[in-house]
């Protein structure tokens, strides 16, 4: 599994600790509960296990670490755990992202769409975001009646919260993937 080469590879959690105390994702004394294990491997699992309890932020943190101290390991989080091939694709009747064997074995017929074409809509959303927001300041700049003004200020804040809705939709689920990977 993902979880087990994570353990079996990661020989130092001084790093990890550090910067997730130093940003207040873990108290002082969850650092020692996994500094006290005896092994590097336990310490390692006792790691993994406290990161998992605390959420996406935490888990960006560890994820930085690990791309920095180990980055050879910082792929396994986007490998499929059943053919240890990159995870490509996300299956929209199953809500699941997949690898290309995956997506042969058990979701024939589904909705797939790839993760890349995901990031581009996420950038042209943004890009049209910034664009509509320069025209309507832009229009707004040439009128005075602060009605108009209050109104274009909500179809912008209106937009923008859509937009975090996507978002934050589309990082909860690679959360929630990672999580998974790593067997929590």
């Amino acid at each position: 599994s993902n979880r087990g080469k994570l353990v079996g590879h990661i020989r130092l959690v001084a790093p990890f600790l550090d910067k997730l105390l130093e940003n207040n994702q873990l108290t002082a004394e969850e650092c020692d509960v996994v500094k006290s294990e005896r092994t590097c491997q336990d310490r390692a699992r006792a790691l993994i296990d406290v990161v998992g309890t605390k959420g996406q932020e935490a888990f960006s943190h560890f994820r930085q670490v690990l791309k920095e101290t180990n980055p050879e390991l910082e792929d396994i989080l986007h490998r499929c755990t059943d053919h240890n091939e990159r995870i490509k694709l996300h299956c929209d009747d199953c809500v699941q992202l997949l690898c290309r064997k995956c997506s042969k074995e058990g979701h024939r017929g589904h909705r797939l769409a790839s993760i890349v074409s995901g990031a581009n809509m996420i950038r042209r959303e943004v890009t049209a975001f910034m664009r509509d927001n320069r025209k309507l300041l832009k229009r707004s700049s040439t009128s005075n009646n602060g009605e108009d003004r209050q109104d274009l200020l909500l179809d912008i804040d209106q937009r923008k919260n859509a937009l975090k809705v996507m978002f934050n939709a589309t990082i909860e689920e690679e959360y929630e993937r990672c999580k998974k990977q790593m067997c929590f």
